[in-house]
């Protein structure tokens, strides 16, 4: 047990990836749907599509901090959870930064054609910065700055979230 992360270094991580997640989910969908829907769909259908948006946001938050928890007990407690604050939230902040970097730059049919890229592109990134926030200080408090800010997205976004999975689970039993 004392290889897993403890709450306090959990939680700024979480917020960073809840952050990001939720942001990417609702810029998408207002730039994509949000305004066409407006022609075919009325109010309350409009938010029962958004409550299923951010009930998936909800999930892809819990499945990253659980792979990056389940990282940190494997690797040595060197690598990740000694310093899981820091180096959680860059594998956080590069991982879906790249994701969404991909999927901006790629047609829809050729995301696994050209996966390697992907794969390239977040090696790179993630081992500079890394790197760059291991050796200057300022990269370093700027990435924990980021991480302790983040945490006031958790009061907003949890609460949507709770009801949107409680929305998507009466739309599925009724």
């Amino acid at each position: 047990m004392n290889r897993l992360p403890n709450r306090n270094q959990l939680l700024p991580v979480y917020a960073v990836g809840v952050t990001i997640l939720y942001s990417w989910a609702i810029i998408v969908t207002i730039r994509s749907s949000l305004f066409t829907w407006v022609l075919y769909l009325n109010v309350p259908e409009i938010l029962t599509l958004v409550a299923y948006i951010l009930a998936g946001a909800f999930l892809e938050s819990l499945l990253l901090i659980a792979a990056l928890t389940i990282f940190g007990v494997l690797l040595p407690s060197k690598l990740l959870t000694e310093k899981f604050i820091l180096r959680g939230t860059i594998l956080t902040i590069t991982f879906l930064s790249s994701i969404m970097f991909y999927y901006t730059q790629t047609p829809l049919g050729e995301a696994l054609v050209d996966i390697y890229k992907w794969v390239l592109f977040f090696t790179v990134s993630t081992v500079g910065f890394l790197l760059a926030a291991e050796n200057i200080q300022t990269i370093k408090n700027t990435v924990e700055l980021i991480a302790d800010r983040a945490m006031v997205f958790l009061y907003i976004y949890l609460p949507i979230s709770i009801i949107s999975v409680i929305v998507v689970i009466i739309r599925s039993l009724g």
